[in-house]
C-alpha cells in the first residue's frame, strides 16, 4: 500500500511540476516578448549611462531584497506540514525585516551614491523605497502559490510586472524624463508584481506566534546566508564597473552580460524555481527524489 501511495504522490508531483514548466515557459515568451520589444525603443531613446545607473540599481536593491527575504519563503515551501501560524508569523516576520532593511536603504541612498560616484542613484533609491516593500511583503503570498504548485499566478504576475515596467519607461520617455524612464518602470515593476501576487494569493490575517517562528527559524537562517553570499557575488562586478568606469561603460557591460546569461536565467525562470517546490514534496522518498534530480539535471545540462 505505501508503494502505490508513493508511486501516486511521486505521479501527481510530476504532472504537476509539467503544467507548471509549461505556464512558466508561456510567461516567460510573454515578458521577454514585452521586454525586448520595449529595449529596442528605449536603447534608441536613451543613453547608455541612463541603463548604467538602472543596473546599479537593480544590483543593489538584489543585494538588499535578497536579505530582506530571509529565507522565509524558502521555509514556508519546505516545510512538510504548516499550519495558518505558520503563514501569519512569516509573513510578519518578512514585513518587519523589510521594514529595517529598507529603511536602512534609504537612510544610505546618499552614501552609497557618493561611494557609487553616481548622483542619480539618491533620488532612484529612496523612489524605489515603496514599490520595494510591497514586493518584499508579498514573498510569503508567493510561497503560498509556489507550494500550491500555482505557478500560473506566479506567470502572470511576471509578464504584469513587465508591462509596467515598459509602460512607465516609455511614457515618461514621452513626457520628456528621460532620467527617471528606466528608474520609474523598475518601481512600476515591483509594484505590479507584489500586488498581483496579494490579489491570486491575498495575505494570511492573523498574529504571530513565537513557536512558529521558531519551527521556521533554523531552516530560513541557512537559506538567508546562502542567498546573501549569493547575491553579493553576482552583483559586485556591476558594483566596481560603476564606481570605477562610471555609468556608460556600466550600461553596455550589462546589457552584454544579460545576452550572456540568457539561457541560463530563461532556464532557471521556466523550469529552476519549480523544482524547489516539487523537490520539497518528495522529501520523504529518497529513491523518487534522487531520480527526479538525476532526470532535471541531465535536461538541463543538455539544454546547456
Amino acid at each position: 500500500m505505501d508503494e502505490i501511495l508513493k508511486e501516486a504522490r511521486a505521479e501527481q508531483v510530476s504532472r504537476a511540476f509539467a503544467r507548471s514548466v509549461r505556464n512558466n515557459t508561456l510567461a516567460e515568451f510573454g515578458a521577454q516578448g514585452i521586454r525586448m520589444s520595449g529595449l529596442v525603443v528605449l536603447a534608441r531613446a536613451l543613453t547608455p549611462s541612463n541603463f548604467g545607473s538602472l543596473k546599479a540599481l537593480v544590483a543593489i536593491t538584489a543585494i538588499v531584497r535578497m536579505s530582506l527575504e530571509s529565507g522565509i519563503p524558502d521555509a514556508l515551501i519546505q516545510r512538510k506540514h504548516i499550519t495558518h501560524e505558520h503563514e501569519c508569523t512569516a509573513w510578519w516576520l518578512s514585513c518587519g525585516v523589510a521594514l529595517v532593511g529598507i529603511g536602512a536603504m534609504f537612510a544610505a541612498a546618499d552614501l552609497l551614491a557618493r561611494w557609487m560616484h553616481m548622483p542619480e542613484l539618491k533620488d532612484g533609491l529612496r523612489l524605489l523605497c515603496l514599490p520595494l516593500l510591497i514586493n518584499s511583503a508579498s514573498t510569503v503570498s508567493g510561497a503560498q502559490l509556489q507550494r500550491q504548485f500555482r505557478f500560473d499566478a506566479l506567470a502572470w504576475a511576471d509578464v504584469l510586472a513587465e508591462a509596467a515596467f515598459l509602460s512607465v519607461a516609455l511614457a515618461l520617455v514621452l513626457y520628456n524624463q528621460p532620467r527617471w524612464s528606466l528608474v520609474g518602470g523598475l518601481a512600476a515593476r515591483f509594484a505590479a508584481q507584489g500586488l498581483t501576487i496579494w490579489i491570486f494569493a491575498g495575505i494570511p490575517l492573523g498574529m504571530p506566534r513565537m513557536r512558529a517562528a521558531r519551527d521556521l527559524a533554523g531552516f530560513a537562517f541557512s537559506i538567508w546566508g546562502g542567498r546573501v553570499i549569493q547575491a553579493a557575488s553576482e552583483t559586485s562586478d556591476y558594483l566596481l564597473i560603476g564606481r570605477i568606469l562610471g555609468g556608460g561603460p556600466l550600461g553596455l557591460y550589462g546589457m552584454a552580460r544579460d545576452l550572456l546569461r540568457f539561457i541560463p536565467d530563461r532556464l532557471h525562470r521556466v523550469a529552476g524555481r519549480v523544482t524547489y517546490a516539487a523537490f520539497c514534496q518528495l522529501q520523504d522518498d529518497d529513491e523518487e527524489l534522487a531520480r527526479s534530480y538525476t532526470n532535471f539535471f541531465g535536461s538541463i545540462a543538455r539544454i546547456i
